[in-house]
């Protein structure tokens, strides 16, 4: 989907960038081939050809510019050259025919709409705007009921409805938070209050789901029975929590392939790359009859791949069988045999059952709160409202990495704020900013907060009572957790683990900074791109082995953060040796390979 001539929060608000011609050029092969493979498609001969292809309906639910219905229309007419004898005149004709009967398409932005029919234009002159005319002004996901629900207002979001059903249905939908982007646009609110109370969406809402998750809903309601569905979409839908009733409905049908395209930059966005972890999804509304196809593609220049098919072989590509998932997250791995060792060891109990995990808190304007040493004495700010702080770029292996000692005024130490009349000035000089963004001005007006408050004061019983945890970042290339014995503070990208038990901060912290540990989370865990994510949800399933097991761990734990205490340089050796012995116990724990754990940590990632 391409918005065009649009400022940037119109596109933001539409959630739609440009699909590069090489993506588009991918999927289409993609469908005609396996249309020419079920004999769908008859390249026979042209009679076949031109009988076959008038009997397929083929449509975009977010139009754009026209990416995909032009890569479809390019597929057509390159196939034309394989039938020299048969004159252009006749091609033309039937190609118009194509045009006005079998290619449909919806498009929010009345403007865009005419824009796409004028590319087409470009590409084929000798087509007509009337051929048009089941390319429609409206929304994909928005019916008719809209005006039951919305009244009036319904009028806002472009409520349509297609009488018929398609043989195709790819593209690329809009992506975006329907919640947090209601807080910015109005529409998206109407269209929020809309998905919630439709019979037709209710069953499928979750209030913190992604736009696209209805696109793709809509898409396998529109297709006819042995349909094609291709999507270019992020591949947070794999293990989202808000995606489980998204996952069970795709496996109701036959989920041919996903192409996880992990880090590579696919969009642009007025000369930047976005990094957004895509996939290109392709299923058939059928019932399941064989495994998925999934490619982890690594090759860097994807348009290159494509081009050099051999190239696929430098990508990972296995097969995983679909009645082995459910509505929960799906692992696509080719370990999955080993990972069921993990899994079916009944030894292991979840990281809930021993401890606490706590995302950091949520001060809102962090510029304000946190504060160096040199800026807490230059404002002479009181020390009873200061905390100590860490930031994510402070994470580090085994021991936080401080170069220099930053602070937070915590506010929820203040009764009266003229009580600390230096901080009151302080924070006075900066209240503009503290009433500024949209989440504050909506707490501020709610009275939620104060003016001088954190936006949310997340986890403060941890925070306020807990000296001893084990601290991480949100997300790293590698796992990098830390003993914290200080009482640091930290805002939404660090998560602290508050084991029940003093002696489990030690042995945890050797299994999370394992390359055991490493393994299972890149594989069964939450990444992205190449990042692991180190959420709440995923992190309270960690597999931990018992405490008879991980006691082994806390002795050699303890002697190192002791070495990294005096000096890190001086004492690599050691660490080293010390670390050998981490990681050969915790394999033994987990009952793996550990050939195989060396092995994967050095090339398998």
């Amino acid at each position: 989907m391409l918005i065009m001539n649009h400022s940037q929060f119109q596109r933001k608000t539409t959630g739609g960038y440009y699909t590069p011609s090489y993506v588009v050029d991918y999927m289409v092969q993609k469908i005609f081939s396996h249309l020419i493979g079920s004999k769908r498609v008859n390249t026979g001969s042209y009679k076949k050809f031109e009988k076959s292809l008038s009997q397929l309906s083929f449509c975009d639910l977010s139009l754009g510019t026209g990416n995909f219905v032009i890569g479809i229309l390019k597929w057509v007419w390159r196939e034309f050259k394989n039938y020299p004898d048969i004159s252009i005149e006749a091609k033309k004709i039937f190609f118009q025919t194509f045009v006005r009967n079998n290619l449909f398409g919806v498009e929010l932005d009345k403007q865009i709409l005419e824009l796409c029919k004028s590319e087409i234009i470009k590409n084929y002159v000798f087509l007509k705007l009337t051929d048009f005319r089941n390319f429609r002004n409206g929304n994909s996901i928005v019916d008719l009921d809209a005006k039951r629900i919305l009244k009036e207002k319904a009028v806002k979001l472009k409520p349509f409805s297609w009488g018929n059903k398609f043989d195709v249905i790819i593209g690329n939908p809009p992506y975006y938070n329907i919640k947090k982007m209601g807080l910015q646009d109005p529409n998206t609110r109407l269209l929020f209050e809309y998905l919630k109370d439709s019979d037709k969406w209710k069953k499928y809402f979750r209030s913190s789901s992604d736009i696209y998750y209805y696109f793709i809903i809509q898409a396998l309601h529109l297709l006819q029975k042995d349909g094609l569905l291709s999507f270019i979409i992020p591949n947070y839908w794999i293990d989202n929590k808000y995606a489980d009733l998204l996952r069970e409905i795709l496996l109701k049908s036959q989920i041919l392939e996903i192409v996880n395209l992990g880090e590579i930059n696919i969009f642009r966005d007025e000369g930047r790359w976005l990094k957004i972890s895509t996939c290109i999804l392709t299923s058939e509304k059928k019932e399941p009859y064989q495994d998925i196809n999934v490619t982890k593609i690594k090759t860097r220049n994807f348009s290159k791949m494509i081009k050099q098919p051999k190239l696929i072989s430098k990508n990972k590509s296995f097969r995983v069988a679909q009645s082995n998932l459910g509505k929960e997250k799906w692992i696509l791995s080719p370990y999955l045999s080993i990972l069921q060792k993990i899994f079916s060891n009944k030894e292991l109990v979840p990281l809930s059952s021993i401890g606490r995990v706590a995302q950091g808190m949520s001060p809102g304007v962090k510029d304000v709160f946190v504060l160096t040493d040199e800026k807490v004495n230059r404002n002479q700010i009181e020390k009873e409202v200061l905390v100590p702080f860490i930031t994510n770029g402070n994470m580090n292996k085994w021991k936080p990495k401080i170069e220099q000692k930053l602070f937070a005024i915590l506010p929820s130490r203040i009764k009266n704020l003229d009580d600390f009349s230096e901080t009151k000035k302080y924070l006075m000089s900066n209240k503009e900013k503290l009433s500024a963004g949209p989440d504050r001005q909506r707490l501020l007006k709610l009275e939620k907060i104060r003016w001088f408050d954190f936006s949310v004061y997340r986890n403060m019983s941890v925070y306020e009572n807990v000296k001893q945890k084990i601290l991480c970042p949100y997300r790293a290339l590698n796992p990098k957790f830390c003993y914290d014995n200080i009482g640091y503070f930290g805002a939404t990208d660090i998560y602290s683990i508050i084991p029940k038990n003093e002696d489990d901060i030690y042995s945890l912290l050797g299994i999370l900074n394992s390359s055991t540990f490493n393994f299972y989370y890149r594989e069964a865990g939450k990444i992205k791109g190449k990042m692991l994510e180190f959420f709440s949800d995923p992190m309270k399933k960690i597999p931990i082995p018992s405490v008879d097991e991980r006691t082994s761990l806390v002795a050699p734990v303890k002697e190192i953060l002791g070495c990294l205490k005096k000096n890190e340089n001086n004492n690599r050796q050691e660490l080293t040796y010390l670390e050998s012995i981490i990681e050969e116990r915790i394999t033994k724990m987990y009952k793996l390979d550990p050939e195989f754990i060396k092995k994967y940590t050095s090339h398998g990632k």
